[in-house]
């Protein structure tokens, strides 16, 4: 029969390597003829104040209980956010009640995005005692500030949202939903460099240029783009070709 380092001596629970049946699996009713002790699940949704130090949760109880991988699980306990967990003769890790306390309470900070490098600041502070509570309370107030700012900004986004929601159900003045017309690029008018739009191209509404430049390519374009009228109406006449000199051709004859 195997045997359980008792509750009582919680210090000496954490540095035996004791061999604990198995638990009860995930999300399951206690059993009475098991001591009355609560399952994994319910330990993690509802922690006691004074949680059970005796190791008898496997690894795969506590990743169904918590939500988290089992390499998650081995990456808090190597980092340092949760406590050397006990092992038994063969090598298995079995959690604690305390160790599920720490991981509910874990969880909940990183949901309201507590970095990890804040959360182990907390762990490192609460090991000390409770001579550190001003500084876990500053660290926990600190944080709260930094989440009540990300809920007014998501509330904010929420409106908007809602408020584009009722304009597409018919709900809101439709005119609402008509956008803006086109005008000119303000991006473009402020690079340096940029050429203006014609002022009478500026007039004319966005139709009528695309007809206009259809019919008659070379009105479309702007005055400074087209070529001066004396350049398109001259041809360029062909250079006459050289005649040779009668020196010359002796010299190619000889």
């Amino acid at each position: 029969m195997t045997t359980v380092t008792p509750a009582a001596d919680a210090p000496a629970a954490r540095r035996a390597v004791a061999v604990c049946p198995p638990g009860p699996a995930a999300g399951r009713s206690v059993d009475p003829a098991d001591g009355g002790r609560r399952s994994c699940a319910e330990v993690y949704a509802a922690p006691d104040s004074a949680p059970d130090r005796t190791p008898r949760h496997t690894i795969s109880e506590v990743a169904a209980a918590t939500g988290l991988t089992a390499h998650t699980l081995r990456w808090y306990e190597r980092i340092g956010l949760l406590d050397p967990v006990d092992r038994t003769y063969s090598g298995q890790r079995r959690y604690s009640d305390g160790d599920l306390a720490r991981l509910g309470f874990l969880s909940r900070l990183r949901l309201t995005g507590m970095s990890v490098a804040d959360m182990l600041r907390y762990v490192e502070l609460a090991r000390l005692g409770e001579d550190t509570f001003a500084e876990r309370r500053d660290l926990l107030v600190t944080h709260r500030e930094e989440v009540r700012q990300r809920l007014a900004d998501l509330h904010a986004t929420l409106a908007v949202l809602d408020h584009k929601i009722d304009l597409y159900s018919g709900t809101q003045d439709p005119t609402a939903l008509r956008e803006p017309p086109a005008g000119p690029d303000p991006a473009r008018a402020r690079r340096p460099g940029a050429r203006a739009q014609h002022p009478v191209a500026a007039q004319r509404p966005l139709a009528a240029q695309q007809a206009l430049a259809a019919q008659h390519p070379a009105d479309a374009q702007h005055p400074a783009d087209r070529q001066h009228p004396v350049t398109e109406q001259t041809p360029v006449t062909a250079r006459a070709p050289r005649t040779r000199t009668p020196s010359k051709q002796r010299k190619q004859s000889a």
